[in-house]
């Protein structure tokens, strides 16, 4: 008997999928599950990753008119899922190290200023390298390829497949985004004005100010999606 977990915003959903799976032979459990069912969008998937780091995520979409995971009816994903037709993929996620913090993220980590109307100054560093010594604007992304269809898409306007990626929000000199490898990290040091840290959906904001850094890399563990056939 297959052994899930099932997450979600939206309580409704949630005991649907859950009485779904357990009538067609699913166990629920609170822990140490094989999957992790995750019903909603994005965000619901950053959610269970941070619950769940490292359990294979299944994504059942969910709205008003249907169930839906890749294009397929929840009866489609548990059928395949019952039978084997699926493939766990891996994705990197990254961490950023703050203060003695891990801070993981799915999707993509941003760095931005405080205050909206004034910019902020800041340095980065490529693996201990400077690449530029003053950036002014309003900070800058750090992006997963999952997290590159999404905020780092639409300062830049790409996606990507491999490494991450770095997007600078709204500088005064135009700058290319930095596609990077797996090995490399990215050092960002604030010199003037007050900025904020954030990764994914996470509610807790920190507070990045003068003379302080973040060093961001891939983190040693990925986030394991369960792709259907």
């Amino acid at each position: 008997m297959c052994k899930i977990i099932v997450v979600g915003k939206e309580s409704g959903s949630v005991n649907y999928i859950k009485n779904y799976f357990k009538r067609n032979g699913f166990e629920i459990v609170k822990k140490n599950p094989e999957f992790v069912i995750s019903v909603g969008g994005d965000g619901s998937y950053f959610y269970a990753e941070r619950l769940y780091p490292g359990i294979p995520k299944i994504l059942v979409r969910y709205t008003s008119k249907c169930y839906l995971c890749e294009n397929l009816g929840i009866d489609k994903i548990v059928k395949n899922i019952k039978s084997g037709k699926f493939k766990i993929v891996k994705d990197n996620k990254l961490v950023a190290l703050f203060k003695g913090k891990n801070l993981i993220a799915v999707n993509d980590v941003c760095i931005r200023n405080v205050n909206p109307i004034y910019a902020i100054r800041f340095s980065l560093f490529i693996n201990g390298k400077l690449k530029y010594k003053e950036i002014i604007g309003d900070g800058v992304v750090i992006a997963t390829t999952f997290g590159s269809s999404g905020y780092f898409k639409s300062i830049t306007g790409n996606t990507f497949k491999n490494g991450f990626g770095v997007a600078f929000n709204n500088p005064t000199i135009k700058l290319k985004p930095l596609f990077l490898k797996n090995k490399d990290n990215v050092k960002v040091k604030i010199f003037r004005g007050d900025a904020h840290l954030s990764v994914d959906n996470y509610p807790k904001i920190f507070n990045v100010g003068k003379n302080e850094n973040v060093l961001i890399k891939v983190h040693k563990e990925s986030a394991k999606l369960v792709r259907l056939k």
